[in-house]
């Protein structure tokens, strides 16, 4: 799903060079000298932790070669996202129940996912009927105050969050969907009928 693909691990780009010693430092445990790099004159080859402890947060040899080889590959990929969204925007641009992401006219997204907001009382049910149908969906994110093992530390509420979070689903996005996939999902949004509409449909058929 990541736009990068390294198996595990990460990277930190920055302009800072006090930034970026710093960060050398502490994803190494907070060795002012990590392992591999070279003493200078006259110095002994020891670890040295001088100014704050750090963490165990350095990316092993066979994770980076991946994610060196998966660099290469970004542009293509974060293009074919882009094409992927273009497809979906104009796909579900008729559906008057649903709403699709905004993007600056501007802006170069990466298109990490593709989160459409739906009405709440609809969005379980959209989930299910894409699933029924061999589409997978997700729902990015569930606001962190709301989870259990924070809820204690939750201070104030938040309505737009609570409110928001309950419209929004996402819809498959990888470089690797086919066309035949990608026509899968159109379908399974597609054929999703609302439940304001199917009562109003319903309403309309008991009164005839």
């Amino acid at each position: 799903m990541k736009n990068l693909a390294t198996g595990a691990g990460g990277m930190v780009t920055l302009q800072d060079d006090a930034m970026d010693a710093r960060m050398r430092r502490l994803r190494w445990l907070g060795h002012e000298r990590p392992p591999g790099t070279p003493a200078g004159p006259g110095e002994m080859d020891y670890y040295h932790v001088t100014e704050e402890i750090g963490f165990r947060h350095h990316m092993n040899d066979l994770s980076a070669a991946i994610g060196i080889v998966q660099l290469r590959k970004l542009a293509k990929h974060n293009a074919r996202r882009r094409e992927i969204a273009g497809i979906y925007d104009r796909a579900f641009a008729g559906l008057d129940w649903l709403r699709t992401p905004v993007l600056k006219p501007y802006a170069e997204t990466a298109q990490h996912k593709y989160v459409i907001r739906v009405p709440a009382e609809d969005r379980d049910a959209l989930i299910l009927h894409l699933k029924a149908r061999g589409v997978g969906s997700h729902v990015h994110f569930v606001p962190t105050h709301l989870h259990p093992a924070y809820r204690a530390y939750a201070q104030d509420d938040l309505p737009v969050t609570e409110r928001l979070w309950k419209t929004i689903v996402s819809l498959p996005m990888f470089p690797g969907l086919t066309e035949g996939e990608i026509a899968q999902v159109i379908e399974g949004v597609r054929t999703y009928q609302p439940r304001a509409r199917a009562s109003a449909a319903a309403a309309a058929v008991a009164k005839a």
